[in-house]
């Protein structure tokens, strides 16, 4: 399969990001944090994440996709070993922004390759994979990341999969058609269309506020979890991601599901509908219940996720550099913000507060789609 490579490389993107993410109470005790600080370990990778895909614009444009996301590998390896090593709060800051400035430049040439590679009448079905594979990378990276913290030394996960980085930057990542360095340049210009003229302006901010919500609640969950269920160990609280299991099957499922339920405009309202009722479920406080709500939410979160994702790829024409760097430019910038203000509201004001946070981000997400379907 073409796109496997692409998508095991993206995979093991997401377990540098999500990762540490069930050994937040770990760190939290070992080095005396409160939980918005250990939340910036997320924070300072999203937010390079946000701000390097366009800054990083003429990188992606002018250089071979296949070369970035070799050298991207290798470096995230290098990357990996320092958080392992690293010895105080301030230096793991410094290597997860890092990690934050390597990883848009892999995502965005695995998701410019993939487009490529699958061509015009297979883009839905690749960007499905594509979904799913960072799905997959989201669970597997926190549910072993926990089986090692609980059953031997979290830090060995992290040395093996700096491994598997640099053997990953081995594999040959082939595309359809020879790549042109100078094809799809990144202008102002362009991306004022985009935005405008295209309508897409309407579906960033969607997927900005989507992602706001996703990272605000899988930051905060470990902690969630500890008030629900004292003395959780690592492997139960990466056991709660499992939802991600649903999101699997919707990610793949999407393009049936679209049609089914009427378009991708309906799917899209469907889905952030779905999504904003799960999120208000998880304010009952039963850790069943919690457990329950995150399937759907998972479910209805990489369910519009992959229909923008394809769509923007659809409606870009001969722009895909640009559409993919900016899509991922407002997913991110959700997340940069999703992992830090509501954490404030989290330790403010308690569990209900955040949860009322969220549901308004929804309304603004559902509020913007429903002006993209209108404005056709």
């Amino acid at each position: 399969m073409q796109i496997l490579p692409l998508l095991m490389a993206s995979v093991l993107a997401y377990f540098v990001l999500y990762a540490p993410q069930p050994l937040f109470p770990i760190l939290s005790a070992s080095l005396n944090l409160s939980e918005t600080q250990t939340g910036l370990l997320t924070t300072a990778t999203m937010l390079p994440l946000f701000i390097a895909p366009l800054t990083f614009g003429q990188l992606l444009s002018r250089h071979s996709p296949e070369k970035l996301l070799r050298i991207s590998l290798v470096l995230l390896a290098v990357t990996t070993v320092g958080f392992v090593l690293a010895g105080n709060f301030s230096l793991l800051l410094l290597i997860r922004f890092c990690q934050g400035m390597l990883l848009p430049v892999l995502l965005t040439s695995v998701m410019t390759l993939t487009s490529r590679s699958a061509g015009p009448d297979s883009i839905q079905k690749a960007m499905s994979a594509y979904v799913t594979a960072t799905i997959l990378g989201g669970l597997f990276g926190r549910l072993i990341s926990g089986f090692f913290a609980d059953y031997g030394d979290w830090r060995y996960f992290f040395y093996l999969l700096s491994i598997l980085l640099v053997v990953m930057a081995c594999f040959p990542f082939m595309s359809n058609k020879p790549d042109s360095t100078h094809e799809d340049l990144i202008h102002w210009q362009d991306i004022k269309d985009l935005l405008f003229k295209r309508d897409l302006g309407f579906v960033f901010l969607a997927v900005s506020c989507l992602f706001f919500i996703f990272s605000a609640m899988m930051n905060f969950l470990p902690f969630r979890v500890g008030e629900l269920s004292a003395g959780a160990s690592g492997v139960f609280i990466s056991l709660m991601y499992s939802g991600y299991l649903l999101g699997v099957v919707t990610s793949l499922l999407s393009s049936k599901l679209s049609m089914l339920i009427g378009g991708n405009y309906r799917a899209l309202m469907v889905g952030f509908a779905v999504y904003m009722a799960a999120v208000a479920m998880t304010a009952i406080n039963d850790i069943a219940m919690l457990f329950v709500s995150l399937f759907v939410f998972c479910g209805a979160m990489f369910l519009v996720h992959s229909i923008a994702a394809a769509w923007v790829n659809t409606v870009a024409g001969e722009k895909r550099r640009v559409v993919n760097a900016l899509y991922l430019t407002f997913y991110y910038l959700g997340g940069v913000l999703g992992s830090v203000l509501p954490g404030l509201i989290y330790e403010a004001a308690g569990w209900n507060s955040f949860v009322a946070v969220l549901l308004v981000v929804a309304m603004v997400g559902l509020v913007s789609i429903n002006r993209m379907r209108s404005s056709k």
